[in-house]
């Protein structure tokens, strides 16, 4: 039953505008935080990995990379064979390479090369399952190595696999990093139209609450935003 809770708050996050800011107004929806005290109170292992994963992948959905590293600290170098472990592994490698570009700090490059290696392997069982994230994720490590032409070959070989596999959220993903890619290299109209193509990619999948933030982040990144800028300087 918590477990389901702790699901059903993850889905609303993601589907409905304003939910995110204000997630405690949810009726009759525990918190994260009081789910993982009842875990913690009852031992329940199980519970705890599944409210830890749920509060992950919404913070992965919102590029908030810093709650995921702490999430995810605890069960980087534990043996237990875990449900959903390559969905932690996935949004551990993202966040980590982000990290590394942010930081020059080699510790979070390495975690995000471990997490490509465990991928390389998942993609091996199931291709058509699992191949745009291998790619996403060696696109993201290109991307921190400074081997950008790689990168974009990568960024675009992950969109049209998530295309042609019918997987829209995570080619929305895809369109959405290979979009941050261009605006942090300075190439704002590239980088718009990624992000115009996620957004309406967000919005199919019915990730409204989603596709809101990433309008907000959009707000910043326009390309006629930043053409005034330049006038001013």
């Amino acid at each position: 039953m918590l477990s389901a809770m702790s699901s059903f708050r993850a889905c609303k996050i993601l589907l409905c505008p304003g939910v995110y800011e204000n997630d405690t107004e949810i009726a009759d929806i525990k918190t994260f935080e009081e789910i993982r005290t009842i875990a913690h109170d009852s031992n329940n292992e199980h519970l705890l990995w599944h409210v830890d994963l749920d509060e992950m992948q919404v913070r992965f959905w919102f590029r908030e990379y810093i709650p995921i590293a702490k999430l995810s600290e605890k069960y980087r170098n534990s043996k237990s064979k875990r449900s959903f472990e390559l969905l932690r592994k996935f949004y551990d490698g993202i966040s980590s390479f982000s990290f590394a570009r942010d930081t020059g700090e080699e510790f979070w490059a390495q975690i995000g090369e471990e997490c490509v290696t465990f991928w390389t392997t998942i993609v091996s069982l199931s291709n058509w399952n699992f191949e745009n994230n291998l790619l996403l994720l060696q696109a993201e490590s290109s991307y921190t190595k400074g081997d950008f032409a790689d990168a974009e070959t990568l960024y675009e070989a992950s969109i049209l696999s998530a295309r042609r596999h019918k997987f829209l959220h995570e080619e929305a993903l895809a369109c959405e990093l290979f979009g941050i890619y261009y605006c942090d290299r300075g190439m704002a109209e590239k980088g718009w139209d990624k992000l115009q193509l996620a957004l309406q990619k967000y919005s199919e999948w019915g990730a409204l609450g989603k596709a809101a933030s990433l309008e907000k982040f959009m707000s910043w990144v326009n390309p006629e935003h930043f053409k005034k800028l330049k006038m001013m300087e």
